[in-house]
C-alpha cells in the first residue's frame, strides 16, 4: 500500500467521523433496540439468557462497551457509530484502491459511501462488508492457517452482529477459498474444511451459550420467525418502484455484480484468470446485499447495500481504465463516468445529502470546528437535550424524573408498543424480556409464556399503554395483557399530542413506601 493511499485512508476516516458526529441530529427509533438491551447489559442480564435476541448479541454488548469506557449516556453510542463510519470509509479506501488500482476511483467510492447517509445503527453493514473483502483478499495473497483463522474470526463477528451477516460473509470467505489458485484440488477442499472449522470453533461458545439458556431447536425456530415475520413487513414490491432516484439506484445495485461476473467470464475465456479471486467473492456478496437488504422502505435500505455496490463499481472502472484498445477504453471511460454521475445525483437525493450536510453546520467555516464539536458534546452528554429528543418523549420528562426519584434500577418499566427509548431515557431495564412488543413478533404461545413467566419474577412497578399502539397490542399479546389488568390499575393519562396519550399503570399489589409530594404517586424507594 503506497502513502497517498494511506494517507487518503487516514483523511476519509476523520472526515467521515467528523460528518457524522456534527450531523447526528437524534437516533432512530429502531437505535434505541440496541440502546435498550445495551442498558439491560450493563445492568446485568444477558441476551437469551434474560431477555430476546433474535440474533444481534454483539450489537448491545458494542453499544454496552462503550459506554463502560466512555459514560453511560447517548455520547458514548455517538462515538462509537461515527468512529466506526470512519473506519469504514478508511477500509473502503483501501479496498476500492485495490479492486480499482486507482486512487481517484477508490475516493470516489468512499464519498458515495459517504454521502448515502447510512443510518447511524447500520455501521456494521458498513464496516464489516469492508473488513470481509480485504480480509478475504489479504488471505488469497498469501494462503495460509493464520490469515484463515483471521477471516474465520471476522465471519464470526459479523454473525454475532446479525447472524444474516455472518452467512453472507461466510459464503463469500468459502466462494474465495474454492476460487483461490491451488496446486490441486485436495488443497482447495482441505482449506475449504478449514476455513469451516475454524468457524465453528470461533462460534462453538456461543452455540453452547444457547443451547444452556433456551436450547439451539426453540432458538432457531423463534429467528426463523422472526426472519419471517421481517421478511412479510418489508416486503419490496417492484411495481410500486417507478423510474426516480430510488428505482435507478435499485437497478444499478443489481446490475453491478451481473456487469463485473460477465466482464469476468470474459476474462477467463480470454485466458486472464488473475481477478477471479477478487472478483467473484466480491460479487456474490453485493448479490446477497442486494437480494436480502433491499425492501421497504427502499429510501432507507439502499444505503445498507451501498459498500458491496461501490467496491464492484470501483472495480468495473478500474478494469475500464485498463482496456488495451484506445477507443474501447474511452468508451468504457465515459460509459462509467455518466453512470457514476447519475448514480451520485441520485444517491444524493435518497440519502438526503444536503440536508444532512446542513445539520453539521460546517458551512460556518473550519474555524467553527471545535466549538461546533462541543456544542454536539454538550448535547449528547445532556439526558434531555432538546436537540436529541424525540418531541413525544419530551411529554414524558416528568415520568422519567419520578422514576428517578420514586425508584431504583431493579424497578421495571412494561411498556405496551413499540418504545424501546422510552426505558433508555427512564435508565430503568424493561420488563417481560422485551424492550419492544409489536404486534407480528414474538406472538407464539411459547414465546408469551415465557413472557409472563418473567414478569411474575420480577419487580415491575409501572407500565405504559400507547394509545396508538394498544389495540394491536391487546389482540398480539393477550397472555401479557391479562396479567395487565390483574395486577396493575391506571394512575395518569399523558398526553402526547393531539391524538395520542400514554397512560401510566402502577402495579397494585406493590406496596408504596411512601407518596412522591410533586405527582402524588406511590414511591418504591
Amino acid at each position: 500500500m503506497t502513502w497517498p493511499v494511506v494517507v487518503a485512508a487516514a483523511g476519509a476516516a476523520v472526515v467521515t467521523t467528523l460528518v457524522r458526529y456534527l450531523g447526528l441530529n437524534g437516533f432512530s427509533n429502531d437505535h434505541f433496540l440496541y440502546l435498550a438491551g445495551a442498558q439491560q447489559m450493563l445492568m446485568g442480564e444477558w441476551p437469551i439468557r434474560d431477555f430476546a435476541d433474535p440474533g444481534m448479541p454483539l450489537m448491545y454488548a458494542a453499544s454496552a462497551g462503550a459506554q463502560l469506557l466512555l459514560g453511560r449516556s447517548l455520547f458514548a453510542e455517538a462515538i462509537m457509530v461515527t468512529v466506526a463510519y470512519g473506519l469504514a470509509s478508511a477500509g473502503m479506501v483501501v479496498a476500492a484502491w485495490r479492486a480499482s488500482r486507482s486512487l481517484v476511483v477508490a475516493v470516489i467510492a468512499c464519498a458515495l459511501c459517504v454521502a448515502a447517509f447510512p443510518r447511524l445503527y447500520g455501521y456494521p453493514k458498513a464496516l464489516l462488508y469492508v473488513l470481509g473483502p480485504l480480509a478475504m483478499w489479504a488471505w488469497a495473497r498469501q494462503p495460509g492457517v493464520r490469515r484463515l483463522l483471521i477471516v474465520a474470526a471476522l465471519v464470526g463477528v459479523a454473525f454475532l452482529f446479525r447472524h444474516d451477516h455472518g452467512v453472507y460473509l461466510g459464503a463469500a470467505a468459502m466462494l474465495t477459498v474454492l476460487v483461490a489458485p491451488a496446486a490441486d484440488r485436495t488443497t482447495v477442499w482441505i482449506r475449504a474444511a478449514t476455513l469451516g472449522a475454524l468457524v465453528i470453533l470461533v462460534l462453538a461458545p456461543y452455540v453452547a451459550y444457547v443451547e444452556v439458556h433456551q436450547g439451539l431447536a426453540s432458538y432457531i425456530r423463534t429467528g426463523l420467525e422472526f426472519s419471517q415475520r421481517e421478511a412479510d413487513r418489508t416486503q419490496l414490491h417492484l411495481s410500486s418502484l417507478g423510474w426516480g432516484d430510488e428505482a435507478r439506484l435499485f437497478y444499478l445495485f443489481h446490475a453491478l455484480p451481473i456487469a463485473a461476473l460477465l466482464w469476468l467470464a470474459f476474462d477467463v475465456w480470454r485466458g486472464r484468470t488473475g481477478e477471479v479471486v477478487v472478483v467473484a467473492p466480491l460479487a456474490a456478496l453485493a448479490i446477497l446485499a442486494n437480494v436480502n437488504f433491499l425492501r421497504d422502505p427502499l429510501a432507507v435500505r439502499l444505503p445498507d447495500a451501498i459498500v458491496p455496490a461501490a467496491l464492484v463499481g470501483a472495480w468495473l472502472v478500474g478494469r475500464s481504465l485498463r482496456i488495451t484498445g484506445r477507443v474501447l477504453r474511452g468508451a468504457a471511460i465515459a460509459v462509467a463516468a455518466l453512470v457514476a454521475v447519475a448514480a451520485a445525483a441520485s444517491v444524493g437525493v435518497v440519502g438526503q445529502t444536503r440536508e444532512q450536510l446542513a445539520h453539521t453546520n460546517l458551512s460556518l467555516g473550519l474555524g467553527h470546528v471545535p466549538q461546533l464539536v462541543r456544542d454536539r458534546t454538550a448535547q449528547l452528554t445532556a439526558r434531555y437535550a432538546r436537540e436529541q429528543l424525540d418531541g413525544r418523549l419530551s411529554m414524558l420528562v416528568g415520568v422519567f424524573d419520578f422514576l428517578d426519584r420514586c425508584t431504583t434500577t431493579r424497578h421495571r418499566l412494561l411498556v405496551a408498543g413499540n418504545a424501546p427509548e422510552v426505558f433508555v431515557y427512564a435508565q430503568r431495564p424493561f420488563a417481560a424480556g422485551h424492550s419492544s412488543l409489536v404486534e407480528g413478533y414474538y406472538e407464539s404461545e411459547e414465546e408469551q409464556l415465557r413472557m409472563v413467566d418473567r414478569v411474575q419474577r420480577q419487580v415491575v412497578a409501572f407500565a405504559l399503554l400507547m394509545s396508538d399502539q394498544y389495540d394491536d397490542w391487546i389482540e398480539a399479546f393477550p397472555q401479557l395483557d391479562r396479567f395487565l389488568a390483574a395486577n396493575f390499575r391506571p394512575l395518569a393519562d399523558i398526553r402526547i399530542d393531539a391524538e395520542r396519550t400514554v397512560r401510566v399503570l402502577v402495579h397494585s399489589g406493590l406496596p408504596p413506601l411512601r407518596v412522591d409530594a410533586a405527582t402524588g404517586w406511590p414511591c418504591y424507594r
